[in-house]
């Protein structure tokens, strides 16, 4: 799948460049729902073969999916070039795509090699501080493929939303329009704050049934409860570091990406083998808020663009934390920890009402500034 996969991420970088996201997010669903589909049939029909043939089984899946989202992408991508290739000059643009893919390929090999050297070490780690082979291994899965899944699930929305800031801040670079930078950095800036803090309470809240009903784990739910204070600058790194992208820092973020991946390896030495598992939670809290704190340092640097902790910050926080109580007082009736469905129903009743209250209070606020504004 190493081909189809590589040339499908090059169809799309080209619908990202030329903002037709909605085509590149339509291959992706597709993808998903074909391989989430056809794995299910195929394990249910094999699942008597053991693990082993389950885990081909996924193998295969993948590997069928990457051809067919290839196969989609292609298929689109020879509708959709006709717009833009019809007058296009013909010429080598080698020096000026290499100029931007190597910094991101070394850095991609680099943060790679470490990743995996990181991940060899935790189980090790971990049997230093007292634990078994067994019980590291299943600590670290816990951790690592049950409670971050959760936490990164809300960043799904803001993946097609970063991959659209690229291009946007390349062509007001190009056009040297540092106000509509300034205005588009605050808007996503702003934007991804309120939505990344609501996110937080939602899941530190509604985490231990998250656990159950997911996983039916109580402990993959207190991981979550601790992890979700990463969330909001888990997020907005995500979004400071398209922006970085967009005006021509690569370069600067590959080696914030490789330094973190360096200093989680020492942390990871010396952390996990004295505290065990919390350790391993506390080394991603701190990477992820270094990595932040020097890709926003740097992007201030480069752009001054406004942020509004009252209306974006404080606000989303409290509206979330109130449409919690209201929906707990409820649903009081239900029992904690119910099924799945409605856990989903419990979840969605508490958005609506933290937008009905956010989106509210935020309107009367930007109305009153405005009111300000003109008397003066």
């Amino acid at each position: 799948s190493l081909i189809p996969t590589a040339l499908s991420s090059v169809f799309g970088g080209y619908f990202i460049g030329v903002k037709r996201v909605s085509r590149n997010a339509t291959v992706q669903v597709l993808g998903q729902i074909f391989k989430a589909v056809i794995s299910v049939l195929l394990i249910i029909k094999f699942a008597k073969r053991g693990a082993a043939a389950g885990t081909a089984i996924l193998c295969i899946c993948i590997a069928a999916t990457e051809i067919l989202v290839f196969l989609i992408a292609l298929f689109e991508f020879l509708i959709d070039k006709k717009r833009y290739f019809k007058n296009s000059k013909k010429g080598s643009h080698f020096s000026q795509i290499t100029s931007m893919a190597l910094p991101l390929a070394v850095s991609a090999y680099i943060r790679s090699a470490l990743l995996s050297l990181e991940h060899m070490l935790i189980p090790r780690s971990l049997r230093l501080h007292g634990e078994s082979h067994e019980d590291s291994l299943a600590s670290y899965g816990i951790l690592h493929g049950m409670a971050l899944p959760v936490l990164l699930y809300p960043m799904s929305p803001l993946s097609s939303f970063a991959g659209l800031l690229v291009p946007e801040f390349s062509e007001s670079e190009a056009r040297s329009d540092t106000k509509r930078m300034r205005r588009i950095a605050g808007e996503a800036f702003n934007t991804t704050m309120a939505y990344s803090l609501a996110a937080m309470v939602f899941l530190a809240m509604f985490s231990e049934e998250i656990g159950y009903a997911v996983y039916d784990s109580y402990e993959a739910g207190s991981y979550i409860s601790v992890m979700s204070i990463v969330i909001p600058i888990m997020y907005l790194d995500h979004i400071t570091d398209s922006i970085l992208k967009g005006i021509g820092e690569h370069v600067f973020a590959m080696w914030v990406n490789i330094s973190d991946s360096v200093i989680s390896i020492l942390l990871v030495i010396i952390l996990l083998p004295r505290i065990g598992i919390l350790g391993y939670a506390i080394v991603i809290i701190v990477m992820e808020g270094y990595n932040f704190a020097l890709s926003f340092i740097r992007l201030r640097k480069k752009i001054k663009f406004e942020i509004s902790f009252i209306v974006h910050g404080i606000l989303p926080l409290l509206c979330a934390f109130i449409s919690f109580i209201i929906t707990k007082a409820l649903f009081k009736s239900l029992g904690a920890f119910a099924t799945p469905g409605l856990l989903i129903l419990k979840i969605i009743f508490s958005v609506c009402v933290f937008l009905s209250f956010y989106l509210s209070i935020a309107s009367l606020q930007k109305k009153r500034m405005k009111k300000t504004a003109d008397s003066y």
